[in-house]
């Protein structure tokens, strides 16, 4: 069909393309403008190749069948707008590796990526204007494609809710390149209802420090409150903030009253913020140990700890 002549330019055939499998778009352009004022059906190709423009250009000129192929582009990279033009004509598999755009751009809610079918295997990269991105934007691009999104460039996340952290973490084989994130800052108590729930917390500490980068550091919005329940957790969190996983400034650290501190821990803990240090001393401590407290590092003394003065004394 592609050796077809149309010298005069008055051609009028109806044409069927019966080639199942994979078909270019180039020679689909090619039958056409050889057929004037024909018309083509093509119910059988599996497959549309191309760039996205010839792509786009080949559907335009197939008047009937086209509707369910899968569409791979191997050559350029289409923009946002094209991909969205390629879902659009097809409830097949697009495949292509997008142009550079910025993160917003790809989830805005009006024009952004388009993804009728959840299968579309665009390869994306998050660019150098995206190194501070949200756990949730990541999130929403992951579900806009089958393929890897390239997150080389990130190297600073935000959340206001732990649960994206925990997702994105699970869903991690849905990234390549995730060794590059070295901060970590949470917002609005990491979506706690008045406090960053450290029991939480501790667990997407060793998840990100295990699967993504052995020294990433969690930091918090200012004024947050830190809230530990067990001394377990009271264990793990001294680590963290002597290992520098976690860095704070100015939050609130809260110790459930059931769990003793020792002056020396909560020291450490107090020498870590200029917020307020909540805790219970643990019981026995004689009052010579007491008067460390006054001044538990940096002249920090606005905390509220719970002291009962030992019989001894």
């Amino acid at each position: 069909l592609t050796s077809l002549t149309n010298t005069s330019s008055n051609s009028n055939y109806t044409i069927t393309i019966t080639d199942s499998g994979e078909q270019t778009a180039a020679n689909i352009i090619t039958i056409n403008s050889k057929n004037t004022s024909g018309t083509i059906a093509a119910a059988s190709i599996a497959t549309i190749t191309g760039s996205a423009s010839q792509v786009i250009s080949a559907y335009s000129a197939v008047d009937s069948g086209f509707g369910d192929e899968n569409i791979t582009i191997n050559s350029g990279n289409p923009s946002l707008s094209q991909a969205n033009s390629l879902n659009a004509l097809t409830s097949g598999n697009v495949t292509a590796t997008l142009a550079s755009t910025r993160v917003s751009d790809l989830l805005d809610s009006s024009n952004g990526l388009s993804e009728t079918g959840g299968t579309n295997a665009y390869s994306i990269t998050v660019g150098a204007d995206d190194a501070s991105v949200s756990a949730s934007d990541l999130n929403s691009l992951n579900a806009l494609t089958t393929a890897a999104v390239n997150i080389n460039n990130v190297t600073s996340l935000t959340a206001s809710d732990l649960s994206d952290l925990t997702t994105l973490n699970t869903n991690r084989s849905g990234f390549s390149n995730i060794s590059n994130i070295a901060t970590i800052t949470l917002t609005d108590n990491g979506g706690g209802a008045s406090v960053v729930d450290y029991g939480t917390l501790e667990t997407v500490v060793d998840n990100y420090q295990t699967n993504f980068k052995s020294d990433v550091a969690f930091s918090f919005q200012s004024g947050d409150t830190i809230d530990i329940d067990t001394s377990d957790e009271l264990s793990a969190y001294l680590v963290d903030i002597a290992s520098g996983a976690l860095a704070l400034t100015d939050q609130a650290v809260t110790v459930d009253s059931s769990v003793g501190v020792s002056v020396a821990n909560a020291k450490s803990i107090a020498a870590d913020t200029t917020g307020t240090v909540t805790a219970t001393i643990a019981s026995g401590t004689r009052v010579s140990k007491l008067t460390e407290l006054r001044n538990p590092g940096g002249g920090n003394e606005e905390n509220a700890w719970t002291i009962t003065i030992h019989s001894d004394d």
